[in-house]
C-alpha cells in the first residue's frame, strides 16, 4: 500500500466467506419457481438487509442483530456493541491466513475430516474512508493485536467510540499485511468485483488447511495450524 493511499483511506479489500447459499439452493432445486419459494422463505426469518443497494455479499455484516451477542464478538467487535463491523484486507494471502484461521479452528480437533474440499466465495471491494485510523505504529499494538485474547482490542475501540474505520497488521500473516475494519457500511462500494470460488481442503495429517483457487492455480497454497493459531 502506498503512504498516499494509506492517508487518503482508499484500497480494494479481499475478503472471504462462506459459499453462498442461493447456489446450492438453486442446485437441490426442480425449478426456477422453487429455487424462488425457498429463497424466499429463508430470507424471510432472516433480518433485512439495510436498503442502500449494497450487493448482499457486501451488506450481510450490516444485517445481524445488535446488541452484538458475545457468542459473536471480534477483536473490533465486543460484545454488547451497537455498530456492525466489516472486516477485510489489502492482500489475498492475508485474507487466506485469516480464514484459514477461523477455519482451522472449527476443524483442527476432528478426525472424520479430511482431504475434502469446501467452497468459500472470495471477493474484492472498494473501500475508501478519509477518517481510516492507522494503528500499525501504535503504542499498544502488542497488546490490542494480541492472537488469543481480545480485550486489549475491545477496550480500544470502546476508548474510540466515534471510530469509522481502522486500518492495522494482520497477527495471522505471517507477513503481518494490512487489515481493515470498518463500522460504516458507506466505506464501502455496493458491488463486488473479482469474485469467484476457492476450494478449502483440510489436511488431517499435517494439521493445515489447502487453499486451491481453480481459476489461477498458482495462487493456491498451504496454511497450517501452527503458523496462524
Amino acid at each position: 500500500m502506498s503512504v498516499v493511499e494509506a492517508l487518503e483511506g482508499t484500497m480494494r479489500l479481499h475478503r472471504i466467506v462462506e459459499y453462498q447459499a442461493k447456489t446450492v439452493t438453486r442446485h437441490t432445486t426442480d425449478s426456477q419457481q422453487e429455487y424462488e419459494y425457498i429463497e424466499g422463505l429463508v430470507e424471510g426469518i432472516k433480518t433485512p438487509l439495510p436498503a442502500t443497494g449494497h450487493d448482499y455479499l457486501i451488506a450481510t455484516p450490516f444485517r445481524y442483530p445488535l446488541p452484538v451477542a458475545a457468542s459473536y464478538q471480534a477483536r473490533f467487535k465486543p460484545p454488547l456493541s451497537s455498530r456492525h463491523a466489516f472486516y477485510g484486507t489489502e492482500e489475498f494471502r492475508t485474507c487466506s491466513y485469516e480464514t484459514a484461521y477461523h477455519w482451522l479452528r472449527q476443524r483442527v480437533h476432528l478426525k472424520a475430516l479430511s482431504q475434502v474440499a469446501e467452497p468459500r466465495t472470495h471477493f474484492q471491494v472498494q473501500f475508501h474512508d478519509s477518517q481510516l485510523m492507522d494503528i500499525r505504529h501504535h503504542r499498544s499494538l502488542e497488546s490490542v493485536m494480541n492472537r488469543h485474547d481480545y480485550q486489549a482490542s475491545h477496550r480500544f475501540v470502546e476508548k474510540h467510540p466515534s471510530l469509522s474505520s481502522i486500518l492495522y497488521p494482520s497477527c495471522r500473516d505471517p507477513q503481518q499485511g494490512a487489515c481493515v475494519v470498518t463500522f460504516r457500511l458507506e466505506t464501502l462500494g455496493k458491488r463486488p468485483e473479482v469474485l469467484h470460488t476457492l476450494s478449502f481442503i483440510y489436511d488431517r495429517q499435517h494439521r493445515g488447511c489447502r487453499i486451491e483457487n481453480p481459476v489461477q492455480p498458482e495462487d493456491g497454497f498451504q496454511v497450517s495450524w501452527e503458523e496462524v493459531s
